[in-house]
């Protein structure tokens, strides 16, 4: 045996009962995060009663085919959704060119560039009314998505009825739609 050649590991076949439970312990030991309790699970009832009083508010606030109705934006449009969240903090701003600078200094100045072209940008009313549309609407579903992360991981909630959930999240995303900027630009794919 080549003394620089590190043994290979076991696999969990190879493994005895004992040795398997012995590094499970391990692993939730260094991650506890990942391992809930079956015990420790709160009821998921009260969490999908507030989960579907959230999805009625933003099935009335955002209706779907209003949504799904947007799919041809103007470059202008685009690049302004594009940069949406750093438009509206310059914080994110100063983050972004923090990151850049360390791990991508040569782009520095073309994203600061990219910033200032979309902030010059002047929407005409019907691209505004389309931004605040869609734009309300992304904001709108993040607290929701977290929800049905937080009733997934704390609750007992069966695989059906989360299932059920998330494919009616999954349909508020899909009417939201994402924009290929490289693809298929000047397209909102529902």
């Amino acid at each position: 045996m080549n003394p620089e050649i590190p043994p290979i590991e076991p696999s969990p076949e190879e493994l005895s009962e004992q040795e398997q439970a012995e590094l499970l312990a391990m692993h939730k030991a260094r991650h506890p995060e990942q391992f809930v309790e079956p015990e420790s699970l709160r009821e998921a009832g009260p969490e999908i009663a507030q989960f579907e009083a959230m999805v009625a508010a933003f099935e009335i606030a955002h209706p779907l085919a209003e949504m799904e109705a947007i799919t041809d934006i103007s470059p202008n449009l685009a690049t302004v959704f594009r940069h949406a969240k750093e438009l509206s903090s310059d914080v994110l701003v100063t983050m972004a060119v923090a990151d850049f600078e360390k791990y991508n200094p040569s782009y520095v100045d073309t994203y600061k560039q990219k910033i200032a072209e979309a902030r010059a940008i002047v929407l005409t009313s019907d691209e505004q009314k389309i931004f605040n549309t869609r734009e309300s609407a992304r904001r709108d579903i993040s607290p929701i998505v977290a929800l049905l992360k937080k009733i997934k991981d704390e609750t007992n909630i069966s695989a059906e009825k989360y299932e059920e959930l998330w494919r009616r999240r999954n349909a508020f995303e899909l009417a939201i739609g994402s924009i290929k900027h490289l693809t298929n630009p000047g397209k909102v794919v529902h």
